[in-house]
């Protein structure tokens, strides 16, 4: 029988600055926490707090490792990349080393082929127009009728 042991996950999503959306909310954190308590998982906030967490990390999650980062973290595992390419990554000692590299190439493929669709039903019916009209509040049924076609 495997003997259960803990996991320690590093969180670093904190590079897009300006993009707090991308940032994992704490309380998604907190429900990973309860449901796998094997999981110690931990949210880096900045450069200095991924420096002291990563040295006895078994996976890091994040946008990017930089090689000064990925160095300190001897008991790394897994690092998986939360963008789709991972060549900013590819250094020879991540190469050379027992760690595996991923990344979430074409995890949004479905979605972004389906949202490309919509936009052009939705660009070919003229929405945008129904939109504004809505905003004006006006029926904008002569539009429709001659220009639209």
């Amino acid at each position: 029988m495997l003997k259960e042991e803990e996991i320690k996950i590093v969180v670093s999503l904190y590079y897009l600055e300006g993009f707090p959306v991308w940032r994992v909310p704490e309380s998604i954190l907190t429900t990973i926490r309860e449901k796998f308590p094997l999981l110690k998982l931990t949210k880096a906030i900045d450069d200095e707090h991924l420096a002291k967490e990563i040295v006895d990390s078994d996976i890091v999650f994040g946008w990017t490792i930089p090689k000064e980062f990925f160095l300190k973290g001897k008991a790394l595992k897994w690092i998986h990349l939360a963008s789709a390419g991972a060549d900013r990554n590819l250094y020879q000692e991540l190469i050379d080393s027992p760690a595996h590299l991923t990344c979430s190439r074409g995890i949004a493929a479905i979605s972004i082929a389906e949202h490309a669709l919509a936009m052009m039903l939705a660009l070919t019916r003229g929405l945008h127009h129904g939109v504004r009209f809505q905003w004006r509040k006006e029926w904008g049924r002569d539009y429709f009728w001659t220009e639209a076609h």
